[in-house]
């Protein structure tokens, strides 16, 4: 189906999340901070990123934004354990796509998922 990038510092979400994304046909990549996770977004140039607000060594806020500056324009899903209203207008500022709130539910994801790939 479609090359998604996860990244995420949390190995559980991303072995939970990436082998749901696995099962739905999906060719997943995958980095543990955002510095390893924009190289690896510039050369693989995956269809869709789905990436964390808070990791070690830079945001996922701060990287979608420097990913968009470099001229990356897949759609972005950002993680946040964190949801508020601040935290969702930075992130669609920074051009993300879309800001799921954790905990979430897979199905809902899924849905998420399709919506941005179609």
């Amino acid at each position: 189906m479609a090359s998604i990038l996860m990244i995420d510092d949390d190995t559980f979400f991303i072995r939970m999340v990436g082998g749901f994304l696995a099962s739905e046909g999906h060719d997943v990549a995958t980095a543990e901070n955002a510095i390893d996770g924009k190289r690896m977004a510039l050369e693989l140039r995956p269809d869709l990123i789905i990436i964390d607000v808070n990791m070690p060594l830079e945001d996922g806020i701060a990287a979608t934004a420097r990913m968009r500056r470099q001229g990356l324009s897949v759609p972005v899903i950002i993680f946040s354990g964190t949801t508020s209203d601040a935290i969702t207008a930075q992130a669609l500022a920074a051009g993300a796509n879309a800001v799921l709130g954790k905990p979430f539910e897979l199905p809902a994801l899924g849905e998420l998922v399709r919506s941005l790939l179609s």
